[in-house]
């Protein structure tokens, strides 16, 4: 049909090659950055500042520059897959994806279920990671070493809770307000 074969994103979702709307390229904005925001992933800094050398850090920090490249490309694959074989279905790729292979019998149905367990280990890791890294910034390095140098390590503890459950309230009110734009 007008020279666009069946399969093709082209045919599936014309819409997707349409200019798009201020909503969704603040979407594509906020990927990009947290696209190239990767390597400053707390795991990722971790293994920079175990380096041993100037060299392995070097080799280090190259490494982990690339790595985003290589790990999202199964991503953009599963999502261009399953605009071109499920276009009419709304939701998630992951979800529709898992939900597809929950009906396919018991062995689909277990590495489903070790998928999505996975993903949610994998969420909660990250996002406990940035939760700790946060408070740590804010309660050592902002509160203790620039606001009050004399607090007691009891004192910036408890100050760290504090961060920690305010930073945590705004994540989960910011994560339950739908209509919230990021950028």
């Amino acid at each position: 049909e007008n020279g666009v074969e069946r399969g093709c994103v082209a045919y599936e979702r014309p819409t997707l090659l349409t200019s798009p709307t201020r909503s969704e390229a603040n979407g594509i904005l906020s990927f990009l950055i947290l696209f190239l925001a990767f390597p400053l992933n707390p795991h990722m800094l971790q293994r920079c500042y175990s380096a041993a050398s100037d060299a392995a850090l070097r080799n280090t920090v190259l490494l982990m520059c690339f790595t985003a490249y290589l790990t999202m490309i199964p991503s953009i694959l599963i999502g261009l897959t399953r605009v071109a074989v499920y276009p009419e279905v709304p939701g998630s790729t992951f979800g529709i994806m898992m939900a597809k292979l929950l009906d396919k019998g018991w062995f689909s149905y277990s590495v489903s279920s070790i998928a999505m367990t996975s993903s949610i280990a994998a969420i909660m890791s990250t996002a406990d990671s940035v939760l700790i890294g946060a408070t740590n910034c804010l309660s050592v390095e902002l509160y203790k070493e620039l606001l009050f140098k004399n607090a007691s390590d009891n004192h910036v503890i408890i100050i760290g809770r504090l961060f920690s459950v305010t930073l945590m309230g705004i994540a989960v009110f910011w994560g339950l307000k739908e209509d919230l734009e990021i950028v």
